[in-house]
């Protein structure tokens, strides 16, 4: 039976692993959940000894195969039922039918219903009366202690219906009076004709007491009972009727009968699991170890990854720091061809075109020379003020130009900060052989001792690699190849902490005198650094080449107007005894309005030029003020071993940004800075530069 095959499956796999709430968590579900593994070998069998129960009680029972094959079948259930109750009794599903009181009382009906085709196996057989009376008198009994059970269990446990005790007690009462019937006729046979009275008589009161409970009995059983009593009505009365006529014996009482002794031919037939092996065939998990043995192992390896697992991870991180190390060596080594950057190279050529730092601080002095001047001339214009009539006339025209000079010279203050800052930076780039010696200082080369030192290293990265394969190999083996595990088996590994901590500390030593001697990527940054210090500088240089052009243009622009100013006073002052002299015929030509009409001057102040030529509406030398500060980016701090070769204040904020577009004019972009070429200038710094 299918039944027999998974139960014996289950049993072996119970010999494998272990189920349960703290185990291996596998939900069974019948009429009840659990997850207990008894639980659902119980609910097997059950169900198993209910198929047997079924296939006897539809065997016909007509014939003595027939019988026999009933009988084996209620043997085997009653056997199920009795084993279930005693190895799988289910304690975690109380609510289950299958408990201790259902399985008791289902043991013992089965082996009544045993016991009884033995009666009719008796009958067919015609039997002696005697022998038949005793076995009937025990089927009775069987059936009388089954409603007893049944009548005093839980009815809330009980899987039984109404019907159930009922023909139990029919069923006991019947096979009660066929033993005294049957032991009637054993006495009749030896003349105790007083005694079969009496069994008779005490049969009929069996049978009436029996017919009492028949509203919930079977129709067959009701039947049956009702035939025994007909037809003992009728023996009762012919055999009164021979002993007073012909035999006279006495009747005795039914307290002083001789009980009829019970023979008892069904047992239930025992349930041995040992005989699965050949319903089950080869168990699904033959192959594994027991569970006990898995469980020894499955510590062991826990214990072994407490153990190699950090052993692996101290490997691989020094051999990762090893590596690394020589690595940067590597890169150094490639290093030795020492030469400039292209791209520095190509800065310093454009800052020698453009003649360098000195260029540079002679359009500075120029600067401040045109600035000097322009003060010195508003200054004596300022003098003539004394005179209230020239005041007067004159005073918003000076303060137009007094501002605008006053916001150029905060403007120049700016601008010379910014030279402060990158001039050491431009001397740096102005200078090829300076340039030179800086980038031979980032490659420095090794000695022999230094090589030796990186082999020393690079064999003991390799030693450590040939360490971590051997705990490697050892822990794949224990995997592959499991068998009894003994205490020794994990002092295996005790070997590699100390080999791999020796070989950490000596690998230590000689990374830290490979960084003493600046042989690893020290060196490498070191010069990074270098070039993005010299990019920096090369993008301020070209916004202080257009800021000095500019400036320059300023002042070379505002000059003259400055000057015709100085003149027109100086007429003014002239002419003040005598007939004044109208202002638009002493301006010069350039000073007239646009349209040819109206005065020069206006509400606003006094203007340069006519509107359509107003030079500089932007930058740092715009009349108009300054919009935003200057927003310079920030500046790494090159932190050298050696002397740093940068200013201390190269990473200072100006205060704002003299030019309100913040951007290198588009004729410096990409390019040297050319100079603005103006006519009657004092000195253009630039227009002497090396092309």
């Amino acid at each position: 039976m299918k039944s027999f095959r998974y139960y014996g499956q289950l049993t072996e796999i119970e010999k494998k692993f272990k189920f349960g709430q703290d185990n291996i968590k596998v939900m069974f579900t019948w009429t009840s959940s659990s997850m207990s593994l008894e639980y659902e070998k119980a609910c097997t069998l059950f169900n198993a000894a209910v198929a047997h129960c079924l296939v006897g009680e539809r065997e016909p029972k007509t014939d003595s195969e027939s019988i026999k094959r009933a009988c084996n079948s209620f043997l085997i259930a009653s056997g199920i039922f009795q084993y279930v109750r005693e190895k799988h009794l289910n304690t975690e599903a109380p609510n289950s039918e299958v408990n201790d009181v259902n399985l008791n009382i289902l043991t013992m009906v089965y082996q009544a219903k045993a016991q009884e085709c033995y009666v009719l196996k008796g009958m067919q057989d015609k039997m002696k009366d005697g022998l038949l009376a005793k076995i009937a008198a025990r089927t009775g009994e069987m059936y009388e202690l089954c409603y007893e059970t049944v009548k005093a269990s839980d009815p809330k446990r009980s899987v039984f219906g109404k019907q159930f005790g009922p023909n139990l007690f029919g069923n006991g009462c019947k096979y009660l009076v066929m033993a005294m019937m049957k032991k009637a006729n054993d006495a009749k046979t030896q003349g105790e004709y007083g005694e079969v009275v009496t069994r008779l008589k005490v049969a009929l009161e069996i049978t009436k007491n029996a017919l009492v409970e028949s509203k919930y009995m079977d129709a067959n059983l009701v039947s049956e009972l009702k035939n025994f009593e007909s037809v003992l009505k009728k023996e009762i009365s012919l055999s009164e009727k021979d002993n007073d006529v012909i035999y006279h014996m006495p009747v005795p009482n039914e307290a002083t009968l001789q009980s009829i002794q019970r023979v008892e031919l069904a047992k239930p037939t025992l349930f041995l699991v040992s005989n699965f092996s050949e319903i089950i065939g080869t168990p699904l998990f033959s192959t594994l170890i027991p569970f006990s043995i898995h469980h020894s192992l499955t510590l062991y390896i826990s214990q072994r990854e407490s153990i190699v697992s950090p052993l692996i991870r101290q490997c691989d991180d020094q051999i990762t720091i090893g590596s690394i190390t020589i690595s940067d060596f590597s890169e150094t080594q490639k290093l030795q061809a020492v030469e400039i950057p292209a791209n520095v190279l190509n800065k310093m050529k454009s800052i020698v075109k453009n003649g360098g730092l000195l260029a540079l601080e002679s359009s500075m002095k120029t600067i401040d020379e045109m600035k000097n001047a322009t003060s010195q001339t508003l200054s004596q214009i300022s003098l003539k003020f004394e005179n209230n009539q020239i005041k007067a006339k004159f005073q918003k025209h000076f303060q137009h130009y007094s501002e605008l000079t006053s916001k150029a010279s905060a403007s120049d203050e700016i601008v010379k900060n910014l030279f402060n800052n990158i001039k050491q930076g431009i001397d740096i780039l102005s200078k090829e052989n300076v340039l030179l010696e800086r980038f031979k200082s980032f490659h420095p080369s090794p000695t022999l001792a230094d090589g030796e030192l990186i082999g020393n290293l690079s064999f003991l990265v390799d030693s450590l690699k040939a360490i971590k394969q051997n705990i490697e190999s050892l822990a794949n083996d224990d995997n592959q190849n499991p068998s009894i595990v003994i205490d020794h088996e994990i002092k295996k590994y005790d070997e590699f902490p100390n080999k791999i901590n020796e070989n950490i500390l000596a690998q230590n030593k000689i990374i830290q005198e490979i960084h003493q001697k600046g042989l690893g990527s020290g060196k490498v940054k070191e010069k990074d650094e270098f070039i993005a210090y010299l990019d920096n500088v090369y993008i301020e240089y070209e916004k202080l080449c257009s800021f000095v052009d500019e400036a320059i243009k300023f002042y070379a622009d505002i000059q003259k107007p400055i000057s015709n100013l100085e003149k027109e006073i100086e007429s003014f002052s002239n002419s003040i005894p005598s007939t004044q002299t109208t202002w638009n015929s002493a301006m010069p030509a350039n000073y007239s309005s646009s349209t040819g009409t109206g005065s020069p001057f206006t509400t606003s102040g006094y203007q340069m030029f006519p509107p359509q030529q107003q030079p500089y509406q932007s930058g740092p030398y715009a009349p108009a003020p300054y919009q935003q500060p200057y927003q310079q980016q920030p500046r790494p701090n090159y932190n050298y071993a050696q002397s740093n070769p940068y200013p201390p204040n190269y990473n200072q904020q100006p205060a704002f940004n003299p030019y309100q577009q913040n951007q290198i004019p588009p004729q410096f972009q990409g390019q040297a800075s050319q100079g603005y070429q103006y006519q009657n200038a004092p000195y253009n710094p630039y227009s002497n530069a090396p092309k």
